[in-house]
């Protein structure tokens, strides 16, 4: 594949995550601005509860149509994008693995592997709203809990890429749920290149987050504070943009090795 080719794909897998991440920041904050304050659900009295429930449930009901869109959103994109960097799309295809919960749940694989990573900067979609809870990581403040916690996301991060013919199996060899995981786990061989590019955005990610921070310690160390302000919107328009881009490489390398035909 030629370099322009790659680099009008990665634009278009740009925009494309940009343009759905800012759609879904402001339908999440347009419903959430309707919903009744959590603390006045009243849990002690099923009667009360009830009659909470009766005067909103309309709130609910369109918070949940909200949700629900963007899920069908989010997966319509991953399946989108594999399609179409196999070069193998049709509105058939698509609205058939649209359908399918094989689909669906690699999509919610894939979810899962990249809320850590976001919180280095990464922009995969929907994730980005789900952060790591405080208190879990509270409880690895120890080094065998960190240790633990680490070994346990690399063996998830593997299994992950393991699974990464799951989409292919089921949209375009059309297998049956049994085989389409079987067919899935047994191509995916051992491929040395595939997991250092993986390690290689990983490591890119990392430093271009270290990088930001220490540029800005610099800055805020031997500027003044006019060029701190400055230096540090400078700093988040470029950051984020790299980030995005990391994520569309993440994406495109990930599809690139997830068709048999790699």
């Amino acid at each position: 594949m030629n370099s322009k080719k790659i680099s009008r794909q990665t634009i278009i897998i740009v925009s494309i995550i940009f343009i759905f991440n800012v759609v879904a920041q402001f339908l999440i904050n347009w419903v959430q601005g309707y919903q009744p304050k959590t603390y006045q659900i009243p849990t002690n009295d099923w009667t009360r509860l009830l009659n909470y429930i009766g005067d909103y449930w309309v709130n609910y009901a369109i918070t949940g149509l909200v949700y629900l869109f963007l899920w069908f959103a989010y997966v319509g994109l991953c399946l989108g994008a594999f399609l179409w960097l196999w070069e193998n799309i049709t509105w058939s295809q698509f609205c058939s693995g649209l359908l399918k919960g094989r689909v669906h749940l690699y999509a919610a694989l894939l979810l899962i592997l990249t809320i850590p990573l976001n919180q280095f900067g990464f922009k995969f979609p929907l994730s980005y709203y789900l952060t790591i809870p405080k208190t879990f990581l509270d409880s690895l403040n120890s080094q065998w809990a960190l240790a633990i916690g680490v070994v346990v996301y690399v063996l998830y991060f593997l299994l992950v890429v393991k699974m990464r013919f799951l989409i292919h199996q089921t949209v375009i060899s059309h297998d049956r749920v049994g085989l389409s995981f079987k067919n899935s786990w047994r191509r995916s061989q051992f491929n040395l290149k595939f997991y250092r590019d993986l390690l290689l955005v990983v490591i890119i990610l990392v430093i271009s987050l270290f990088g930001s921070i220490y540029a800005q310690h610099l800055l805020d160390s031997y500027t003044s504070v006019a060029i701190r302000h400055v230096g540090a919107n400078v700093l988040i328009v470029v950051m984020t943009g790299i980030f995005y881009v990391i994520t569309a490489k993440f994406v495109n390398l990930l599809a690139d090795y997830a068709q048999p035909n790699h």
